[in-house]
Formats: C-alpha cells, sequence, structure tokens
C-alpha cells in the first residue's frame, strides 16, 4: 500500500506521544489541531494502530510544530536535541514556499541565490 509508514520497528507511537508530552500537548488539544479523534490517536500511541498515512504523520506534526521527520528521527532513538530544528522565522519561510506553485518557487529560489552571492567590490581609484 503506497503512503502507508509501517508502525513495527519505528517505535512511532511512542514518538508522538513524547514530542506531544515535551510540548505540553495533551491528546485532546492534539486531535482537535489534527482533526483526528482523540481515540485513533491514543491508539497510534499505544501502538495499537499498525501503520498510519503519510498524510496522518503530516496532520499530527503540523499540528505539534514539528516537521515529519522530526516524528520519525524521534522514533529511530535520536534524541530530539540531537535533530535540527527549524526557528519560528524559518518556518513561516517554509510554509510560504510551500503555498507556492511550481514556478514561483523557482522564482523565489533564483531570486535567493543571487541574493546570496557576494556583492561585487568597488574598484577604487
Amino acid at each position: 500500500m503506497r503512503g502507508r509508514i509501517p508502525k513495527r520497528g519505528l517505535g512511532l507511537g511512542s514518538a508522538v506521544r513524547r514530542i506531544r508530552e515535551l510540548r505540553g500537548v495533551g491528546q485532546e488539544i492534539l486531535a482537535e489541531r489534527s482533526g483526528l479523534s482523540q481515540g485513533y490517536l491514543s491508539q497510534i500511541e499505544s501502538g495499537a494502530w499498525t501503520g498510519i498515512t503519510e498524510d496522518v504523520l503530516g496532520r499530527i506534526a503540523r499540528a505539534l510544530g514539528v516537521e515529519p521527520w522530526v516524528i520519525l528521527a524521534q522514533a529511530a532513538g535520536l534524541k530530539l536535541d540531537q535533530v535540527e530544528r527549524f526557528s519560528e522565522d524559518e518556518r513561516r519561510w517554509l510554509d510560504a514556499f510551500r503555498a507556492l506553485d511550481p514556478e514561483q518557487r523557482e522564482t523565489v529560489l533564483k531570486v535567493a541565490m543571487v541574493m546570496r552571492r557576494p556583492s561585487p567590490q568597488r574598484r577604487k581609484g
């Protein structure tokens, strides 16, 4: 089944629970923010649910304010402080970038690459 992420071996439910608790978010709040039922989240966290879709993982991650790969990294045994996190400004840029169509993204990337170049130094004399 395409688009499914297996739970077995990843500790995905435990990772979701750890991140949720570290962020001080209850299951009810996570359910409300993600649009998923609290019962379903409870099944995921307990390991009773055998797999979740990429969409569900994305919804949980957004509701927790992290990228999906942060949950997967935590599930793989990495500590959160070992995983690079986005600042609030970086997250806003990423959200804005994702909302663009492919042509707009290309334009933004071109402008950013030009802005990254050091400005040519003027010759004295």
